[in-house]
């Protein structure tokens, strides 16, 4: 393929993707700081004195489920939805144990990482990474910011462009209304 054909398909792929690039440089860049933005979460608890009248039923309960699985250790989650307890012991469910309720069974799920891809999306989500990996990604995530943003005011513009560029932004907008969660 002749030059002239991949630098029309550079232009044109750019311009359809620029709002996709932007947002997520843009947004990449604060989800490496998300514990500044408190996870971008507000906490609003309310606390209702007298809903639970018996506290130490459920202590023994718990304390007769980590007994029948045979695992003393806290867990970090108990999840009790249907018929199946949910004992999970740490954050991202790497070792769970469910009993369920309805068959009497009890089953103990490890999952095993599979490296390398394990270890590469912790450089994807900035999760137990040193804090140079952070500079890094941002240095790089502004770059490419920058790259994009100056690449759309350096250019002379033609019609078509305009409507690839409208194009892209609008099929990313309908994608963020649609897909948005409730």
């Amino acid at each position: 393929m002749k030059i002239k054909y991949w630098r029309l398909i550079h232009r044109y792929s750019g311009l359809f993707v620029v709002s996709f690039i932007l947002l997520y440089t843009f947004s990449g860049i604060l989800l490496n700081h998300r514990a500044f933005f408190n996870n971008f979460l507000d906490t609003r608890a309310t606390v209702q004195n007298g809903m639970i009248q018996n506290h130490h039923l459920l202590q023994n309960f718990i304390k007769e489920c980590k007994e029948e699985i045979g695992d003393q250790r806290e867990p970090a989650i108990i999840i009790i939805r249907d018929n199946i307890i949910d004992f999970r012991y740490d954050r991202h469910g790497s070792r769970a144990v469910q009993l369920n309720t309805e068959t009497g069974t009890i089953t103990d799920i490890k999952k095993i990482p599979k490296e390398p891809w394990h270890g590469i999306k912790w450089l994807h989500v900035v999760y137990r990474t040193g804090p140079s990996w952070v500079v890094i990604s941002d240095i790089t995530a502004t770059l490419i910011f920058l790259t994009t943003l100056s690449g759309l005011f350096s250019l002379r513009y033609r019609r078509w462009d305009f409507m690839t560029v409208t194009t892209g932004a609008m099929i990313f907008i309908i994608g963020i209304v649609t897909c948005w969660p409730n």
